[in-house]
């Protein structure tokens, strides 16, 4: 583990600006040496938001690119590779392309706007191409520069690129992309995901797929996206999702390098509970960007909602209604869920994307929630620290209340709030309701009482108007205090084997509730006992 720098600066991910400026960095320099010297060709690294990514992937041009002089890695863990800097520093040609601004409305728009940064891109190396060119070579130069090249033609620009620098440098190329999934991402949200992955299968499979002028690849971003296994369109990419163990702790900050920052060890938990709790392999790591703003203001709040795009989410999480229940219980219990291993890659189709299971795997490779690894290719889900509970809690659990309002939430207020109460009504709502978590542990009563509890919680509590409680010592599993009605229901669950013992076990549950005797203390009000 090693810290450099003396400057504190936050915001910036050049490195080249982090070396001049001898900026703070918590050194992820030996990611250079695992990436050339792994055996895959294309690597897709997958993280969160905000987890370094960008960073890593300037690194890496700054290190690669011919010209880049050693000396300036002197500070850095990477220099002490002697060897390994001697025959890789400087020495690619790097082709590098940040795709977070390919975004439009519609897809002519972002048509458009790929035309353009091709152009631009294509622009950057136009002294260097200029000095060898065939005739043909020079017309597809002259149609990427003027923006005249047609779609066809800019499915290959990228493949064009990385064979013109091999030709004239003798040296196979190094191809670095950055949020290679955005514009996939903003085409699904607005509707026009086929017209952009067809574009993008092509672009990607043809620079990348078979090229004999290819060196490397590394892309990063959130998800892995495709309607199969393949990164749209490529059969020869090593996807590392969260739950790879490989380039762990390249992303990320461990407790060990934080530890350069913060002395009190009362100060460090707090740190920790605040943003640590992210799985990626085996290893728990914190949110660089909300650490490095908490180690700037000293506040512990929810820095990383500012950078989240909430409302992009809430369009991913529209009319999954089976999920929200699901999540409620995350929210408000604490507990994880059993899931049945990690996909790496979202499928967008419309036949997959309808399933609870690709949203889940989503949220869990944006950051929203993590996984941890378990035996026979399950593992769990759950919230991972203090900032995304209250972000779950603030800023998204309002949208989930709307979404939830028509089909769960007014069937239960009318159910509990009738002026004369129907235990029927009731008893078929819940009896409905339960029937929809598929993680949920049903083999004993507690796991009804907590799915229940977590349930109100969410969805009727009001501090001014109802009060949710759960105290298994006062003799009720859960306590639904509507204070303007005066009317209050206690809960007693039990869970029956059989038909035939069920009316035997409700007996007993109420029984139990009778024999605390707690309901005696409400007095002028209506007790329901079920």
């Amino acid at each position: 583990m090693s810290v450099v720098g003396e400057e504190f600066i936050i915001g910036t991910s050049d490195f080249d600006e982090i070396i001049e400026k001898n900026a703070l960095f918590v050194d992820k320099t030996l990611l250079i040496k695992e990436f050339i010297e792994g055996s895959a060709e294309v690597v897709n690294i997958l993280r969160p938001h905000r987890f370094g990514k960008s960073t890593n992937l300037s690194m890496l041009r700054s290190f690669l690119s011919i010209g880049s002089d050693p000396n300036r890695f002197q500070r850095y863990l990477i220099f002490k590779e002697e060897k390994f800097m001697d025959q890789h520093c400087g020495k690619y040609p790097v082709v590098f392309l940040d795709l977070k601004d390919i975004k439009g409305d519609n897809w002519d728009e972002m048509l458009c706007k790929i035309s353009l940064y091709v152009g631009k891109l294509v622009n950057t190396f136009s002294t260097v191409l200029n000095s060898k060119r065939s005739h043909s070579d020079q017309l597809d130069f002259d149609a990427f520069t003027s923006l005249t090249a047609d779609k066809g033609l800019l499915t290959t620009s990228l493949s064009f690129l990385i064979k013109q620098l091999c030709k004239i440098y003798q040296r196979r190329v190094i191809v670095l992309i950055d949020e290679y999934d955005s514009p996939l991402n903003n085409a699904f949200q607005k509707g026009f995901y086929d017209n952009a992955s067809s574009f993008f299968t092509t672009f990607f499979s043809s620079a990348l797929k078979g090229n004999s002028a290819l060196e490397k690849a590394c892309l990063v971003g959130v998800v892995g996206i495709g309607s199969g296994p393949d990164l749209t369109g490529l059969n020869n990419v090593v996807f590392y999702n969260i739950a790879r163990e490989k380039y762990s702790t390249f992303f990320g900050f461990t407790t060990e390098e934080i530890r350069f920052f913060i002395s009190d060890e009362k100060t460090l938990d707090e740190v920790l509970n605040w943003y640590s709790g992210y799985w990626i392999g085996s290893k728990q790591l914190l949110n660089p960007w909300s650490f490095l703003l908490w180690l700037k203001k000293k506040e512990f709040k929810s820095h990383w909602v500012e950078m989240a795009n909430i409302e992009n989410l809430f369009t991913f999480l529209h009319g999954h209604k089976q999920l929200f229940i699901e999540i409620l219980h995350i929210v408000f219990s604490g507990d994880p869920l059993d899931v049945s291993g990690l996909r790496s890659v979202v499928d967008y189709s419309k036949n997959a994307w309808g399933r609870k299971d690709g949203i889940l795997h989503f949220l869990v490779h944006a950051g929203y929630l993590t996984y941890r690894k378990g035996v026979n290719q399950r593992g769990e889900v759950f919230i991972p620290n203090n900032e995304l509970h209250l972000l779950w809690k603030v800023d998204i659990f309002p949208f989930i209340k709307k979404e939830m309002n028509s089909e769960f939430i007014l069937p239960l207020q009318k159910a509990f709030t009738a002026k004369t109460f129907c235990a029927t009504a009731l008893q078929n709502l819940m009896r409905n309701l339960v029937e929809y978590p598929s993680f949920q542990n049903t083999t004993s009563e507690i796991n009804y009482q907590k799915f229940f509890y977590c349930l109100f919680l969410g969805v009727l509590q009001d501090k001014e108007s109802v009060q949710v409680e759960s105290n298994k010592e006062n003799g009720y599993d859960i306590k639904l205090d509507f204070l303007n009605l005066k009317r209050i229901f206690i809960f007693e669950f039990k869970k029956s084997e059989n038909e035939a013992s069920l009316e035997r076990e409700a007996k007993k549950a109420l029984e139990q509730i009778i024999e605390k005797e707690h309901y005696h203390s409400f007095t002028n009000r209506e007790c329901i006992l079920i």
